[in-house]
C-alpha cells in the first residue's frame, strides 16, 4: 500500500475509534455522531450518574460534534442532556445545527440558556468548551527544541512534593513535567486511559505556549500513548487559539468540539 493511501486508512481508522470512544461516553451508537445534525439523548438519573457520586456535581448538557470528514457531508452531533432540560435545549438545537452553534454568536446563545434555564453555579463558557485533537504515529512531529532535557516522569513512589503528588492522584497513567530551578513545576502534561484504544492528554504551563513548555510536555506525553499503540487526544479550551496551533504544529489533526455544563448534585 502507498504511503498516502496509508495514511488515509489511518485517520478513517482513528476517526471509527474515537466516535466509538464518544458514542460510549454519551451512550448511543457511534453513527449518530456523524448523523446531520443534533441527536438529543435525555441523560440517565442522578443516582446514576457517576459524575454526581464521586464529585457531587451533576452533568447537566454534553455536546460533541465531530468535525466534517472528507465527504464534505453536513456537520452532525449528539446532545446529552437532564430530562428537565430536554425540551428548550431540543427547541434551542433545532434551530442551530453544529456548524452554527460553534461559533460565537451560538455559544452565548447557548450559554444564555443554560443560565437561564439551570442553576447558578455553571462552569464559564471557556471551561466548558473544549477542542479535541489527536494524531497517528505518521504524522506526529516530535518536539527537539530547548527544554528536551527538562522533562521527567512523575514516580510516585518517590514523590514528596504535594503539587506532584496531586498530579498523580488526578492522571492514574503518567504525567510529565518540566521544573524551574526551584523544582516547582512549570508545566505538566497528564494522562488518563479512558478506553483500551484511547488515552486522554490534558496539559497546562505557567507560561505562555510560545515559551515551548507546553508544547514540550504534550509531545513527551504523545510519544508515551503513541508507544502504547494506543490513540492520543488531546483538549485545551477552544478559546486557547496559541494551543491549537501547537496541536498543529505536532502533527496532530482536529476531532471537533465538545462542551460540557454541571451544576452542584
Amino acid at each position: 500500500m502507498a504511503e498516502p493511501d496509508r495514511m488515509v486508512g489511518d485517520i478513517r481508522h482513528a476517526l471509527a475509534t474515537l466516535d466509538t470512544h464518544f458514542g460510549i461516553a454519551l451512550g448511543c451508537p457511534p453513527a449518530d455522531l456523524r448523523r446531520s445534525g443534533w441527536h438529543v439523548l435525555v441523560a440517565r438519573h442522578t443516582m446514576d450518574d457517576p459524575t454526581a457520586l464521586l464529585f457531587g456535581r451533576r452533568q447537566l448538557l454534553q455536546l460533541v460534534s465531530p468535525m466534517p470528514d472528507a465527504t464534505g457531508a453536513p456537520r452532525g452531533g449528539v446532545a446529552l442532556v437532564t430530562p428537565e432540560l430536554r425540551l428548550p435545549i431540543s427547541l434551542f438545537l433545532r434551530e442551530l445545527r453544529p456548524e452554527i452553534l460553534f461559533t460565537a454568536d451560538g455559544l452565548i446563545a447557548l450559554e444564555t440558556l443554560m443560565q437561564r434555564s439551570a442553576t447558578a453555579d455553571l462552569f464559564p463558557l471557556e471551561v466548558a468548551h473544549l477542542r479535541q485533537w489527536y494524531t497517528l504515529n505518521g504524522a506526529f512531529r516530535p518536539y527537539l527544541g530547548p527544554w528536551l532535557d527538562w522533562i521527567e516522569p512523575l514516580d510516585d513512589g518517590q514523590e514528596m512534593d504535594p503539587a506532584a503528588l496531586r498530579l498523580l492522584a488526578r492522571f492514574g497513567a503518567g504525567v510529565f513535567v518540566i521544573r524551574d530551578q526551584d523544582a516547582a513545576i512549570q508545566s505538566f502534561a497528564g494522562l488518563r486511559s479512558q478506553s483500551p484504544h484511547v488515552w486522554e492528554i490534558t496539559a497546562a504551563a505557567e507560561s505562555s505556549p510560545q515559551e515551548g513548555l507546553a508544547r514540550a510536555v504534550i509531545a513527551r506525553a504523545t510519544k508515551a500513548v503513541l508507544a502504547t499503540k494506543r490513540l492520543p487526544l488531546y483538549s485545551h479550551a477552544a478559546r486557547e487559539s496559541d494551543l491549537a496551533q501547537v496541536a498543529s504544529d505536532l502533527g496532530y489533526r482536529c476531532y471537533g468540539d465538545t462542551l460540557t455544563w454541571s451544576a452542584s448534585a
